[in-house]
């Protein structure tokens, strides 16, 4: 049983992994999935990989403040990403900005 269990692991983590370039809005992505048909932890993947690339910068991209990458991710919510989880993502943000 122990063997399944790690399969099916396995398979959720690779939904995830092939599904976080998927759009919100269905314009993007390996298979064109639009809103909730895009797995909940490929959406919640896809925020958090998004504000590490704003923080962080690149070579072509300047790191931005925290509070700038809050507000990119707002301007990409419904388009982009979730928005219900960018609302959560952005109370939990919140929260632990002011727990410093």
């Amino acid at each position: 049983h122990q063997a399944i269990r790690e399969m099916r692991v396995m398979e959720t983590e690779a939904s995830i992994t092939r599904h976080q370039s998927e759009r919100y809005d269905g314009s993007g992505g390996p298979e064109g999935l639009a809103g909730e048909a895009i797995p909940l932890g490929a959406r919640i993947m896809a925020i958090a990989v998004a504000y590490d690339a704003l923080v962080a910068g690149d070579a072509h991209t300047p790191a931005l403040s925290e509070e700038a990458a809050m507000e990119e991710l707002r301007r990409r919510a419904g388009s982009e990403l979730d928005p219900q989880i960018v609302d959560l993502f952005a109370q939990v943000h919140r929260l632990t900005v002011s727990q410093r």
